[in-house]
């Protein structure tokens, strides 16, 4: 009889008897809280961590954004400076800056500018300075 009462001990402790092929109740627990720890750390992380994702998508567009602005400048600079070099040497680049944005001429000269096309107006006359003293 000893045996027997051993043998319905074991079948409290077992959903069904062990040989069977089901694992025990404390098995099945054991699985079902691991799982649930496991999402429950990875809710977690992505809680955490999605704010900061997108904070680094936002300033990785921020620093593109900057780069493309960062070369316009650069090339800017590279026109400006080659347009100062060539103030600095170039009569000729002179006399026509001095023509086209001052709106100098020579002594005895006589500028005609005409309004761009599509546009109806008449034609300037621009004198240069010892030719409007002559008449």
């Amino acid at each position: 009889m000893a045996g027997n009462s051993r043998n319905r001990t074991q079948s409290k402790l077992h959903l069904i008897r062990p040989g069977e092929g089901v694992v025990n109740f404390m098995e099945l627990l054991t699985k079902a809280v691991v799982l649930s720890i496991a999402a429950a750390v990875i809710v977690l992380t992505f809680v955490i961590f999605a704010p900061i994702i997108k904070n680094v998508h936002t300033y990785q567009q921020t620093v593109d954004n900057k780069k493309l602005i960062l070369s316009s400048e650069i090339e800017k600079m590279k026109l400006l400076t080659r347009e100062v070099e060539l103030l600095r040497t170039d009569r000729d680049y002179n006399e026509r800056v001095a023509r086209e944005k001052l709106g100098l001429a020579k002594p005895n000269e006589t500028i005609f500018r005409f309004p761009p096309l599509g546009q109806k107006q008449t034609a300037r006359v621009i004198e240069g300075p010892t030719a409007s003293a002559a008449r």
